[in-house]
């Protein structure tokens, strides 16, 4: 098959379908078992081939950062930081012969990237993947996000003292 994982201003597309927005660079990504295992120097995820996140470790899971890349070996999952390997149980590795890992494949190339980003752009959005996006933050920004929860939060608190402050109006004025 071919898959294929490209990341262009922090977001992620997996054969040609977006995937997520990263707040870091991809520092390795490998495609094992019929998933894209991705990292960045603080976390590992994994992506379904329809490009939807299964999984994901940090820090907070027991892993040791910065990770610098990750690999298989021995049909294992593993990851380095610094000079050593940590499998994903957070074990280190001892491992004689690290040549065998399997590493990423990168392009460099703008105008690859270019055409990319053309047919990530050209996809019909559905409706269910659209408010997706627009509640993670994906089609505005986290400033246009934040001033339209302020205002619904003033207008219902504004809404509500109005109500209240309100004079019972009479209708049978003689």
């Amino acid at each position: 098959q071919n898959n294929h994982l490209t990341q262009i201003d922090k977001q992620i597309s997996i054969n040609d379908q977006f995937a997520k927005k990263l707040d870091k660079e991809i520092t390795s990504a490998i495609y094992f078992q019929d998933f894209w295992i991705v990292s960045t120097a603080t976390q590992i995820i994994w992506f379904s081939p329809n490009a939807e996140e299964v999984q994901s470790l940090d820090e907070l899971d027991g892993l040791e950062v910065p990770i610098q890349k990750i690999g298989i070996l021995n049909n294992e999952i593993l990851y380095q930081t610094g000079n050593q390997l940590f499998d994903l149980n957070g074990s280190e590795m001892v491992v004689t012969n690290q040549t065998k890992m399997i590493e990423p494949k990168i392009y460099g190339d703008t105008e690859f990237k270019k055409s990319k980003l053309q047919k990530q752009n050209a996809q019909i959005i559905t409706l269910k993947k659209f408010i997706l996006d627009l509640h993670s933050g994906l089609l505005s920004s986290t400033l246009l996000n934040n001033l339209a929860a302020i205002s619904l939060i003033w207008l219902s608190i504004s809404g509500l003292v109005i109500f209240i402050n309100s004079k019972p109006r009479n209708k049978n004025k003689k």
